[in-house]
């Protein structure tokens, strides 16, 4: 099955608005065979992805939409948060308590400290900005004990340069990326309903034959090992900056695939971590295979 568009979402858990001038660590989209775009919050990203979804929906198109951080966490989380061990009821409970304003201010810190406060021990969210950090929620994850939780999930062990979803602050913190995107992919599937699916959380590792399928991309895979230097190529585009990059690498290189119907190779994984209730809640990125 070939998608009619794919696009690649670099997020951003920023508590302000990202500056007027593009810069790193900020959202950046890119749709196949354009040039990424630049968003300075969260919610004018969300609505960019949303006019680009209901177009592509009301000229009969089907799509690929990646997100870069992490649909899921360990085996037993869900269970303890929501009663059910399902991975989209994390979402569900995400959005009826994360909070995130139109300038991207966010309770994401205050959030979690209640849900620390659900394990025993101390954890398993960790990092915090200074001032922040209490018994509730450390700074540093060596602080934590007795919280039960895995530190990764099984996709995290078969890519061992991905980061732990518990991790909040810092460099490489996809945790905190990962509250405040979440909800809003909540928002997504509760409007197109039987339109969009959630891959693997809610489809198993088939691909989907839904308009809309939605898939977590871990852009540091798809790195190309020579590759024309975009921002030689198109020097007044925003290839100076890495996110940028790492989008278009993305589409680019799904686009190949999609043009070679290889998708099996990418939405297949190995035989042995295959486990359909460890997936449903855990999640897995699109192209990550284990050895």
């Amino acid at each position: 099955m070939k998608y009619d568009r794919i696009i690649a979402v670099d997020w951003s858990a920023r508590s302000k608005p990202s500056p007027r001038k593009p810069t790193k660590d900020a959202i950046f989209i890119c749709i196949s065979g354009q040039h990424p775009t630049y968003h300075r919050t969260r919610a004018a990203a969300i609505d960019y992805v949303s006019d680009v979804l209901q177009a592509a929906l009301a000229a009969g198109q089907k799509v690929l939409i990646g997100f870069d951080f992490s649909f899921g966490y360990p085996v037993g989380f869900a269970k303890k948060l929501t009663g059910s061990d399902r991975g989209l009821a994390v979402w569900s409970w995400l959005a009826d308590h994360i909070k995130d304003g139109p300038d991207n201010s966010n309770n994401r810190f205050a959030v979690i400290k209640d849900v620390n406060a659900l394990f025993e021990g101390i954890g398993p969210f960790w990092g915090c900005p200074m001032g922040v950090e209490d018994e509730a929620l450390p700074a540093k994850g060596s602080l934590r004990h007795g919280h039960g939780m895995a530190e990764r999930r099984a996709v995290e062990d078969a890519v061992s340069s991905a980061q732990s979803t518990w991790k909040l602050f810092t460099t490489g913190s996809v945790g905190s990326q990962s509250l405040l995107g979440l909800p809003y992919l909540w928002a997504l599937k509760q409007h197109y309903r039987e339109d969009l699916a959630v891959w693997p959380l809610e489809t198993g590792f088939e691909q989907p034959d839904a308009k809309i399928t939605v898939v977590e991309i871990y852009p540091s895979l798809m790195r190309p090992e020579c590759s024309l230097s975009l921002e030689h190529a198109y020097p007044h585009e925003l290839y100076d900056i890495l996110d940028a990059k790492q989008v278009r690498w993305v589409c680019d290189q799904f686009d190949t695939m999609n043009k070679a119907e290889t998708w099996p190779d990418a939405f297949e994984v190995c035989a042995r971590l295959s486990n359909a209730d460890q997936i449903a809640q855990e999640g897995w990125i699109l192209g990550a295979t284990a050895a």
